[in-house]
């Protein structure tokens, strides 16, 4: 009904039926020619529609009824599979943002806006195998297409179609630059999982990566000044870095004081690896500093020009020779895990039967480990360490007692 009513607001606004208008100011113009509304007007043959009676397939009388008046607006449309591509390609020039000339139909911005979740729905989780890790998809409805993020995916913007005597579905992967149109000539034809099956194949197949999101000129220009500042503090260098209202969430005297504090731990510190990013405006990077490191995050404002709204700083230790010692204890327990090497691990406030079953858990998912990098903590109470096995990789954050190397805390996390 919302689509009929909004068809009727393009014929009064236009002057124009809403196949008209549709024809004239977005089909044509986007080279989609055979795209049509009756079957009478096709340039090319059509599929007869077929519906399923007791495992046999016979023609559905409904499949070419004629597409008229406000129904048009929700349903109806012929198209070839070039021009259902043309059509996903034209969604997909949405990314990434830029300011090269516009398209005919519709402004950049305003596709980018239809593809965004504007009403949520349940989280999704299909089931798997029992020793799989189960994809998860979330999202909702955005202006006509439904929007999620899955786990495996990212982004997936798409929708199906149905009629008697068709299915169809179009998917892709704004990220990853790729989409697939299924058509199907048999009445609510399951297009959408035989789409999705075959993006994912796609995806595995031709080892598509995600675009990489390019940092802008101003974010590449904070990592050197709040480097600078994280060096040596000076006043008027984080007046011109910072936003208006930084200092208010943090005053400036606590700020110089944590540099200070930071430059006594860590000594000398200098910009260390790539800026990671997180969108255009918000990255992180690390310091290496001559006992350690730091990891800095920092979000610019969406200003002209961009300043640092926000800023953290991990100061990270490593590991001193009670907790290597522990850590060590830690591997040889999640390769054989038994009541004897949780003994040797854990301190007397740790629940040992619920620590022996979580890591024989991670030994049947991952099996015998090793350290692959250490990410956060002091280095003497707590660690967060990066663990490879060849079925995948986990997080450990341990928490021990120093004076012994007791393990009071222990949590394993799995890595996508």
């Amino acid at each position: 009904m919302a689509y009929m009513v909004l068809g009727r607001v393009v014929q009064r606004v236009s002057g124009l039926s809403f196949q008209e208008y549709t024809t004239q100011r977005i089909l044509h113009p986007l080279g989609m020619m055979n795209a049509c509304w009756n079957c009478e007007e096709a340039r090319q043959p059509i599929a007869r529609g077929y519906r399923t009676t007791n495992g046999v397939a016979v023609a559905e009388p409904l499949a070419w009824m004629r597409c008229e008046g406000d129904a048009a607006a929700f349903a109806g449309l012929y198209m070839s599979i070039t021009d259902l591509a043309r059509w996903i390609a034209f969604m997909l020039a949405a990314w990434p943002p830029c300011s090269q000339e516009e398209q005919p139909v519709l402004r950049r911005s305003s596709l980018r806006e239809m593809q965004q979740c504007h009403v949520l729905r349940h989280r999704k989780a299909a089931p798997v195998r029992i020793d799989e890790r189960p994809p998860c998809e979330a999202g909702g409805y955005g202006y006509g297409l439904f929007v999620m993020e899955a786990t495996d995916l990212g982004p997936v913007v798409g929708h199906a179609g149905g009629l008697p005597g068709f299915g169809s579905h179009m998917v892709w992967l704004p990220d990853r630059d790729v989409g697939v149109a299924a058509l199907a000539n048999v009445s609510y034809a399951p297009a959408a999982p035989f789409a999705m099956t075959l993006l994912r194949r796609l995806v595995k197949e031709a080892q598509l990566q995600p675009r990489p999101v390019r940092p802008a000129t101003a974010l590449l220009k904070a990592q050197a000044e709040v480097s600078c500042l994280l060096q040596q503090w000076d006043d008027a260098l984080a007046d011109r870095v910072v936003a208006e209202n930084f200092f208010l969430d943090t005053p400036r005297e606590e700020w110089e004081r944590r540099v200070e504090i930071l430059r006594d731990r860590h000594g000398t510190l200098r910009s260390e690896g790539a800026l990671r990013l997180n969108n255009p405006l918000r990255g992180e990077w690390r310091m290496q500093g001559e006992r350690g490191w730091c990891n800095v995050w920092v979000t610019l404002t969406p200003t002209v020009p961009p300043r640092v709204q926000y800023l953290s700083i991990e100061s990270v230790l490593p590991p001193n020779e009670t907790m290597q010692q522990t850590l060590e204890r830690l591997l040889r327990a999640l390769a054989a895990p038994t009541m004897r090497c949780i003994s040797s691990l854990a301190g007397p406030e740790v629940d040992r039967g619920a620590l022996l079953d979580h890591l024989r858990l991670a030994n049947l998912l991952y099996g015998p480990c090793s350290i692959e990098a250490i990410v956060a903590g002091d280095g003497v109470e707590r660690t967060v360490a990066h663990l490879h096995s060849p079925r995948g990789r986990l997080e450990a954050e341990v928490v021990i007692d120093p004076r012994t190397g007791k393990v009071q805390s222990l949590e394993l996390r799995a890595m996508q």
